[in-house]
């Protein structure tokens, strides 16, 4: 009985966070993105923050943009560091390309812990640039706020960092991996290509 009760106590703290979560999010306006995840969850930003939405209420979770340290995207590969060719052979000699899945990876604050939320979905790499979006404009509406731009996860380490010498071709043809694999959509592609060229 006791375990029951317990239970439904939880479930109803879960819908209460996740009313407080849609009632945050919602301050900061219409979405400015709504990306289809994996397991039929929907990853929902604004200048607000990030609404990661889904049925199961203890997954639901919201991260407030000025929160928000850093993101990333990554495929399986990079996740796993275990580098598989990207054709399995299944039957025979019958190559079978292999589904090259993305994360979006968001790094944030939490009451003074830090939390990596990983998100599986086609789109992570327009995730990320919708959320640097969503930052730069809660910079501006907030100045008070003394809150610093997040870094760009497709520009170079070594250009963000310092002025080391890049292998701009390398970085561009890996822009194109992830173009090509539908995680960058050609504007996006061709708008990272001009920079990168710019830098040479």
């Amino acid at each position: 009985m006791k375990s029951l009760y317990k239970m439904l106590k939880n479930l109803k703290q879960n819908n209460e966070n996740k009313e407080n979560y849609i009632r945050k999010f919602n301050e900061g306006g219409d979405s400015s993105a709504v990306i289809k995840c994996a397991f039929n969850a929907t990853l929902l930003i604004n200048n607000s923050g990030v609404l990661y939405d889904t049925a199961i209420t203890s997954e639901y979770f919201f991260i407030p943009i000025e929160n928000i340290k850093w993101v990333q995207v990554k495929s399986d590969k990079e996740l796993t560091k275990n580098m598989v060719d990207n054709k399995i052979s299944l039957l025979g000699d019958l190559p079978f390309p292999r589904e090259i899945l993305f994360f979006l990876i968001i790094n944030y604050t939490e009451k003074d812990l830090e939390i990596e939320k990983t998100i599986q979905c086609k789109m992570a790499a327009f995730g990320a640039t919708e959320i640097l979006k969503a930052r730069r404009q809660y910079i501006k509406a907030h100045p008070e706020s003394f809150l610093e731009e997040l870094l760009d996860p497709f520009e170079p380490k070594s250009l963000k960092e310092d002025s080391k010498t890049v292998d701009i071709p390398d970085q561009i043809n890996k822009l194109f991996e992830l173009f090509k694999n539908g995680a960058l959509s050609s504007e996006e592609f061709n708008q990272k290509k001009k920079e990168l060229l710019l830098k040479m």
